[in-house]
């Protein structure tokens, strides 16, 4: 991947979207391009290597927000030996808790209670399951969005304290959203609604099916899965660290 630039102010901002466990490499014709270009007046524009014109718009914020996109959604389809899921991932002991959703769901804020509650943090944003069915950690900075909204604050993976650094095989699955108010009393679900659930958040699914249902299969096998509503985050944080306990 390249990634183009005509303002120099942009780049720190585009170095944090850099995937982790990156590498450098020399410049190559084989390399998926992107282009992010400041056309003035506040005006954006995005191309890929094709020429093509994905972004033409106002706002400074939102081209890299589409950029950031852009990166993941290529880093997560052309990954051959892993199936990405839109997830949140932490660690305890020897086995993994993900959380799939999409974004404004609010993985990220239960991500962040449940690392202040003593989990290791692997990701907020993908989970990454090998063949043999375990999630790898995908270590970018934790972007928590403040409470009322506004702009996401990265929280730099150095501040986070333990942070994984080998695959676990996955202990607990839970299927949640944040609803205000609400109390965590999530009902069992089953193995074949388990895998429904990390389909529907599998980036690959349209493009590999046989190895995303495969890898899905094989993680889920030794986990419990459970599906609900949730309230405030700091207060469902520790039930999911004893419900994964209780699986052991």
């Amino acid at each position: 991947m390249r990634i183009c630039t005509n303002d120099a102010e942009l780049l720190p901002r585009i170095e944090s979207m850099i995937p982790p466990h990156s590498r450098r490499r020399p410049r190559s014709s084989a390399q998926w391009r992107l282009g992010l270009l400041d056309e003035g007046d506040d005006w954006y524009s995005l191309y890929r290597d094709d020429g093509m014109c994905i972004l033409d718009a106002p706002g400074r914020e939102y081209a890299l927000v589409t950029l950031d996109a852009l990166i993941l959604r290529h880093v997560a389809l052309e990954a051959p030996e892993f199936i990405f899921l839109h997830a949140g991932v932490v660690g305890e002991g020897d086995r993994a808790i993900v959380m799939p959703g999409r974004s404004f769901a609010g993985k990220s804020t239960l991500v962040r209670s449940l690392v202040e509650a003593g989990a290791i943090y692997y990701s907020d944003e993908f989970a990454l399951l090998d063949a043999a069915g375990r999630v790898h950690p995908y270590a970018k900075p934790l972007s928590y969005r403040p409470a009322g909204g506004g702009r996401p604050v990265d929280y730099p993976v150095e501040s986070l304290g333990a942070v994984g650094d080998t695959p676990l095989p996955v202990g607990l699955v839970v299927d949640t959203i944040y609803r205000p108010g609400a109390e965590w009393d999530p009902q069992p679900l089953s193995r074949a609604a388990g895998a429904l659930v990390l389909l529907e958040h599998a980036a690959p699914a349209q493009d590999r099916p046989e190895q995303t249902l495969r890898h899905i299969t094989r993680a889920i096998a030794g986990a419990a899965i459970l599906r609900g509503d949730r309230g405030e985050a700091d207060d469902t944080a520790g039930q999911l660290l004893d419900a994964l306990r209780a699986t052991a």
